[in-house]
């Protein structure tokens, strides 16, 4: 059973995790989310799902890929999806 809803939106009422590998740590949902550009949050989620990969092996995925494995589990509400800077 997963740790957390498949793709909660609304990480606020969830308990934050804290993933280790290697003696890094990341923690999810990040502590600041709210505060983050759209930017931001895209550029989080996407060093999250690269954090995870490695957990196994290095990643052959492309960045799309990558996005598209992890995105659905990592999704925060109000990121920039398309990749086109806001303005």
């Amino acid at each position: 059973m997963p740790m957390h809803p498949l793709c909660k939106r609304d990480w606020t009422t969830t308990a934050q995790l804290d993933i280790k590998h290697q003696g890094a740590t990341v923690s999810w949902p990040p502590r600041n989310w709210r505060e983050m550009d759209s930017d931001v949050k895209l550029m989080t989620v996407e060093y999250v799902a690269m954090f995870l990969a490695l957990k196994k092996e290095f990643p052959r995925l492309g960045q799309r890929a990558l996005l598209q494995k992890y995105h659905c589990h990592l999704k925060i509400v109000g990121e920039n999806v398309t990749g086109k800077k806001a303005s």
